[in-house]
C-alpha cells in the first residue's frame, strides 16, 4: 500500500517538475520573441536614425507572422544596424529606391530557409571585395565568383539550408546556392531575389536562379550555380520562351501575387520573360453544384518530360471562377472534388488575348478522355561557345571542389 502511494508520489513530481520546465520554456520564450511595440520603443529611447525606423515598420507590417515571431529583439536590431552601415558605406547605398531596398535588400528571409542572423557575417567577410567596386553589376560578378569558389552544385533532398550552414557545407542544390548568393548581394547593399520555373517543358524538372537589381534600374537574370561573366546568358536561356511562368517571393503589396502563406508571399515574375495571359476557368452553373465538404480544386499542369506536372493551383471561389496568370502555351486544366469526379482539359493560352475555359462537372463521376497531343515546340538550343579561358577557369574550380571533399573525406 506504501509502495503505491510512493509510486503514486514519485509520478505526480515528475509531471508536476516536467509542467514547470515547459511553462518555463514558453515564459523564456516569450521574453526572447520580437515584441513590435517594445521594439520601436527601444529604438526611440536609443535614437535610432529614421532610415532604421521605417525599415523596422515595414518589416514589422509585411513580414509572416511566423518569422516576426521567431527572431529575437537582438537579431532584428542587428539586421537594422548592418542594413544601415551597408547603405553608408557602400557606393551605390544612397541610390537604390525605397520600395526595393524594403523588398529585396531588408527582409528577415530569403526563400523557406531557417530564419538565421547572417547580414553582419557576411557583411564583416566581403565588404572590403566589393567596396572598390565601381558599379553594382561589377560587384554582383565579383560575388558569383566567391560563391562558385566556395559552394558547388549536389542536389539534396533536405530542407533548403540557410546561408551559412551552406557555407560551411560546401554544396547544394540550386536554391540553395542562390540563397547563399542573395545573401551576399544583400549583405552590401545591392538587391537580389530568387526566382524559378516549376517545371521545364522540354525536359522533366525545375530550376532556380537569382535576378538582380543593377545600375541601370532594371532585374537582371544570372544563375549562381556556373560561373559567369555576364548577366541575362545563362544555359537555360534559350527554353526561357517556353516556360509556363516565373514566380518569387517578395513582401511587396504591388507585386501579383499568386500565393499567400503563413511564411511566403509567391509572387508571379513572368512579365520579366515573356507577355503573360490570363487564364480564366468558369464552371456552368458557377458554383452552384459544389456541395459542402465537395471542394473544387483546380490545376494547371504541363507535360514536363513526358510527364503530367502540376504548376499551379486554387480553390474555386464563390463567383464559380478562378484566374491564373500564364506565359503562352498548352496547357492542362484539371477540376477536382471531394467525391472524386475529375474534368481534364486542353487548352491553349495566347499572348493576345484572355483564355476562357468552361467546365462542367457532371452528374456522372468519370473522367473526360484526355485525347490530345501536347505540342513538342522546336526549341533552338544554341548557347554562346563558352570561351577557352572560361572554360580553363570552371576546370579549375572543379579541381579545387574536388581536393576539398577529399581531404574532408580524410
Amino acid at each position: 500500500m506504501n509502495l503505491r502511494k510512493n509510486s503514486s508520489g514519485i509520478k505526480i513530481g515528475i509531471f508536476s517538475f516536467l509542467a514547470f520546465f515547459l511553462l518555463s520554456l514558453v515564459h523564456a520564450s516569450l521574453l526572447l520573441a520580437l515584441d513590435p511595440a517594445r521594439l520601436l520603443k527601444t529604438m526611440e529611447d536609443n535614437k535610432i536614425g529614421s532610415f532604421e525606423k521605417k525599415v523596422a515598420q515595414y518589416l514589422i507590417k509585411h513580414s509572416s507572422w511566423y518569422d516576426i515571431a521567431k527572431i529575437t529583439e537582438k537579431e532584428f536590431l542587428e539586421t537594422l544596424h548592418y542594413l544601415s552601415i551597408a547603405r553608408r558605406t557602400m557606393p551605390w547605398g544612397e541610390k537604390i529606391p525605397e520600395r526595393i531596398l524594403f523588398n529585396y535588400i531588408a527582409p528577415l528571409r530569403i526563400a523557406q530557409e531557417r530564419l538565421v542572423s547572417w547580414r553582419g557575417h557576411f557583411f564583416k567577410m566581403l565588404a572590403p571585395l566589393v567596396a572598390g567596386s565601381k558599379s553594382i553589376k561589377e560587384a554582383s560578378l565579383k560575388l558569383n565568383r566567391w560563391v562558385i569558389e566556395r559552394v558547388f552544385y549536389k542536389s539534396t533532398d533536405s530542407r533548403d539550408l540557410d546561408p551559412l550552414s551552406l557555407l560551411k557545407r560546401g554544396f547544394g542544390r540550386c536554391e540553395e546556392i542562390d540563397l547563399l548568393y542573395v545573401a551576399a548581394l544583400r549583405s552590401v547593399f545591392i538587391p537580389a531575389r530568387i526566382v524559378w520555373v516549376p517545371a521545364w517543358r522540354h525536359v522533366k524538372g525545375n530550376h532556380a536562379w537569382v535576378e538582380v537589381y543593377l545600375d541601370d534600374g532594371n532585374w537582371h537574370y544570372i544563375d549562381p550555380t556556373w560561373l559567369q561573366l555576364r548577366f541575362d546568358s545563362a544555359w537555360f536561356t534559350p527554353f526561357l520562351k517556353s516556360v509556363p511562368g516565373v514566380f518569387g517571393y517578395s513582401l511587396s503589396d504591388s507585386c501579383d501575387k499568386y500565393k499567400v502563406s503563413p511564411k511566403d508571399a509567391i509572387c508571379v515574375f513572368s512579365r520579366r520573360y515573356g507577355k503573360p495571359s490570363e487564364l480564366r476557368v468558369y464552371f456552368k452553373n458557377g458554383s452552384a453544384r459544389v456541395k459542402k465538404g465537395k471542394e473544387v480544386r483546380i490545376y494547371i499542369a504541363v507535360l514536363s518530360g513526358h510527364l503530367v506536372r502540376p504548376i499551379l493551383g486554387k480553390r474555386l471561389t464563390e463567383k464559380g471562377y478562378v484566374r491564373f496568370t500564364l506565359l503562352p502555351g498548352d496547357y492542362l486544366v484539371i477540376a477536382t472534388t471531394g467525391d472524386n469526379k475529375v474534368v481534364v482539359r486542353r487548352v491553349e493560352v495566347t499572348a493576345d488575348i484572355p483564355t476562357k475555359v468552361f467546365l462542367d462537372l457532371g452528374k456522372k463521376n468519370r473522367c473526360e478522355k484526355m485525347d490530345f497531343v501536347f505540342k513538342r515546340l522546336s526549341l533552338q538550343t544554341n548557347v554562346s561557345p563558352m570561351s577557352r579561358e572560361l572554360a580553363l577557369e570552371r576546370e579549375r574550380i572543379e579541381q579545387q571542389h574536388r581536393r576539398r571533399m577529399a581531404s574532408l573525406k580524410n
